[in-house]
């Protein structure tokens, strides 16, 4: 198996250059097969057999050099096969446990594998033997070093590498030591191509084309080629060797690899050029194509830029071929001035689009020089092809023709891409508002949207409250959120001057609008009191929202909102609790003394005070955190009672089920803070009748409320498996109850 394994690296698989092909199907011991073909070059052709439906392998075979069971070379060369099979499946992958050899015909070998098992790390010393790879490997490295080594001994000693000192054995004056030179260099290029020995050098360069001149030896010939173009600009010196080639080698085969050698050696002589130039037109394609890439990559300038198009467009032209022409194009386009501005023009209608673009940056590069193509690139701005319209657009704006562009054009698809530009392009000049204000009402959707935005995001000055109302109503997003974002800002900085604008957008259909024009109004306070008609109107709403938001407003506006007293009185009946608190708290600003507010808005306040212990630890950092609070310290005396009633009775623990405890202890918590605070409050103010009215509580809170919070606050602290928050509740419980009782004891 680790020999099968070692045939397949020969194959070059792991290393570049290698040709895998699938061929066709042919049979394997009766089964269909389809084979694959792995080539390198200097290496065998392996050729690999799959079982057509099972896809394992079933044979590999190749035709090359072999060794003997004792690692020994044999002579010449064999057609070795391998035949896989009675595959198992070992750790999820599918393994053979036969394997046999053939060579030329013969069996040679058999192998069963008795057991397969997967480790997790090996020893190397289960892989060493007898012969082991490397020892193979060795072999023939030895082998192929010391044949060198007695070839050098025979030609006896000399200057240079031993490269150098082979091909010059190839010149001795007796024919036994030219035909060991010979074998020698044979060796050493396999070596060389199996990358075994130094790499090539400069100092080589003159063996390498002393090879290139032996034109009877061809297989040596091409392998200084070969040397010759790995060492690139390094072997310039082997420059008129490679045009002689080139010239008068009656190998044509070996034509194409000398020319690329020649042009990746890169040497610009008048020799090295016309060897080019006479394959111009050369009937074998490859010489041809070589000829034509190295006249492109090396004198550019020689061929004229007509030319140049001509090659990029000619159908056939190899890919490296046509990708070298386009460069050159844009080397050449490069340098044009405003004099080739008509070739410049006509280039702009060539089908390739590597070209056009090219010859769209070369008018884009000339600036104003160049603003007399501008009815050229116009209709490039309509291209379907993205880049092509991206950078004609481009050069339109770099000859300076937006503006002449976006008043003269009538095309939308153009105007689209011009106005568009000029948006990001920012300018803020009378001018280009004046475009975008010309074509804001475009019969074009996207040339009106496109001006709109442009007008929100540049000039938001020039668009009225009435225009952006408009705006809002829109479908399109990409006008309607800036025109609403815009509305809002516009609104934040209202003024008493801006309330007749204001009362105009409270009757505006769309919801979103009237609840910013009422949000602006709430920011006037009482200088918005000319609009409370209008707001009260909106409490008619049958949208919640509005109702609850056109109350905020009137508690904002005060005593001038009294028109909307009888609506408030009845929103108190609203099963909508945002709605009926808010109707409560717009009445304690508007009409303070109303029945309505003394009886169904108390209810409602302290409706308000419920506590949420969905958030417990945001509850417990402010217990007391509502608005109606606020409102009920103001109410004073009548408010107590509800408040000691709602909170605290209904709550007691003792009656409480089992499961809305921890709610009723919240509810607790509330009161006995709220009570603390009317305390404060009535003391502060010296109101007697609501000190009176919190005086009642003083004995109960003594005598059951408090003893009962320490309580139920020891058990919690006890209790195992509470949660933190829970238990802090209830201490904060029990501690709120005697400082309530303390608080109006405290009273006079």
């Amino acid at each position: 198996m680790a020999h099968q394994h070692r045939r397949l690296d020969d194959a070059g698989l792991a290393e570049p250059g290698i040709e895998i092909e699938r061929i066709g199907e042919t049979k394997v011991r009766d089964k269909a097969c389809y084979e694959v073909t792995i080539r390198r070059f200097g290496r065998p052709t392996y050729r690999l057999f799959f079982d057509k439906q099972s896809h394992l392998l079933a044979k590999v075979d190749f035709t090359g050099p072999c060794y003997d069971k004792n690692g020994k070379a044999l002579p010449g060369t064999m057609l070795v096969e391998f035949f896989f099979s009675d595959y198992q499946t070992v750790d999820g992958i599918k393994q053979w446990k036969r394997q046999e050899q053939w060579r030329d015909g013969q069996p040679y070998t058999e192998m069963d594998v008795l057991e397969i098992r997967v480790l997790a790390e090996a020893d190397d010393a289960l892989f060493r033997g007898p012969i082991t790879e490397k020892a193979l490997i060795k072999a023939r490295l030895d082998e192929r070093k010391d044949r060198i080594r007695r070839t050098l001994a025979d030609l006896g000693p000399d200057g240079g590498s031993d490269f150098s000192r082979l091909v010059a054995g190839l010149k001795h004056k007796q024919s036994r030591p030219r035909a060991l030179a010979r074998k020698g260099l044979q060796q050493y290029i396999e070596l060389w191509r199996d990358k075994l020995t130094d790499p090539m050098v400069r100092e080589d360069v003159a063996a390498l084309a002393a090879l290139l001149e032996r034109e009877e030896d061809p297989t040596l010939q091409g392998f200084a080629i070969e040397a010759v173009s790995a060492l690139g600009p390094a072997a310039a010196e082997a420059a008129p060797a490679l045009v002689s080639v080139i010239r008068d080698n009656r190998e044509t085969k070996l034509i194409p690899s000398a020319m690329r050698a020649l042009r990746r050696i890169g040497v610009k002589t008048d020799d090295t050029l016309q060897a080019f130039e006479n394959n111009l037109e050369h009937p074998d394609a490859a010489v041809r194509e070589d000829a034509i890439l190295a006249v492109l990559q090396l004198w550019p300038d020689r061929l004229p830029l007509a030319q140049l198009v001509e090659l990029a467009n000619q159908p056939g032209t190899a890919e490296l071929v046509r990708s070298s022409a386009e460069q050159a194009i844009r080397q050449k386009l490069s340098t044009a001035t405003a004099k080739d501005l008509p070739a410049l023009r006509q280039g702009l209608k060539n089908s390739n689009r590597v070209i056009r673009l090219s010859f769209i940056d070369a008018i884009a590069n000339l600036k104003e020089a160049g603003r007399e193509a501008a009815p050229d690139l116009v209709p490039l701005v309509a291209s379907v092809d993205n880049q092509v319209a991206t950078q004609a657009l481009k050069a339109i704006e770099s000859i300076g023709q937006l503006m002449t562009v976006a008043n003269e054009s009538t095309d939308p698809v153009v105007l689209t891409a011009i106005l568009r530009a000029l948006s990001i392009k920012g300018g803020k000049t009378d001018p280009v508002l004046a475009i975008f204000e010309k074509h804001q009402d475009h019969a074009n959707n996207d040339v009106r949207n496109i001006c709109v935005i442009a007008l929100l995001d540049l000039a938001p000055d020039r668009v009225t409250l009435n225009r952006l109302a408009d705006l809002m109503l829109l479908p399109n997003p990409e006008i309607r959120v800036p025109a609403e974002r815009m509305m809002k800002q516009k609104l934040t900085a209202v003024t008493v001057k801006d309330v007749p604008a204001l009362r105009i957008g409270l009757k505006n259909p769309n919801k979103d609008i009237r609840m910013s024009f009422l949000d602006a109004l709430g920011t006037l306070k009482d200088d918005g009191a000319d609009a409370a008609a209008e707001v009260a109107g909106l409490l008619e709403s049958s949208d919640a929202d509005t109702v609850t938001k056109a109350a905020k407003v009137l508690e904002g506006l005060g005593k001038a909102g009294t028109k909307a007293v009888p609506v408030l009185e009845k929103l108190l009946d609203s099963q909508e609790k945002g709605v009926s608190l808010n109707a409560v708290l717009a009445l304690s600003k508007v009409d303070p003394d109303s029945d309505a507010f003394k009886t169904k808005g108390i209810a409602i306040l302290l409706d308000g005070l419920n506590p949420d212990v969905k958030e417990l630890k945001g509850f417990l950092a402010r217990p007391v955190n509502a608005k109606s609070a606020a409102v009920l310290f103001e109410i004073g005396e009548p408010a107590v009672a509800p408040l000691f009633k709602h909170l605290i009775l209904r709550n007691n623990p003792k009656t409480v089920v089992g499961d809305m405890q921890l709610q009723a202890t919240a509810s607790r918590y509330v009161g006995y803070e709220m009570l603390k605070e009317f305390a404060k409050h009535a003391k502060a103010k010296d109101d007697k009748k609501t000190m009176q009215a919190l005086k009642k509580y003083d004995t109960t809170l003594k005598a059951f409320w408090s003893p009962e919070e320490s309580r139920l606050a020891d058990q919690a602290k006890k209790l195992m498996g509470i949660q933190a928050d829970t238990k802090q509740l209830y201490l904060n419980t029990a501690s709120a109850s005697y400082q309530a009782y303390l608080a109006i004891h405290a009273l006079p």
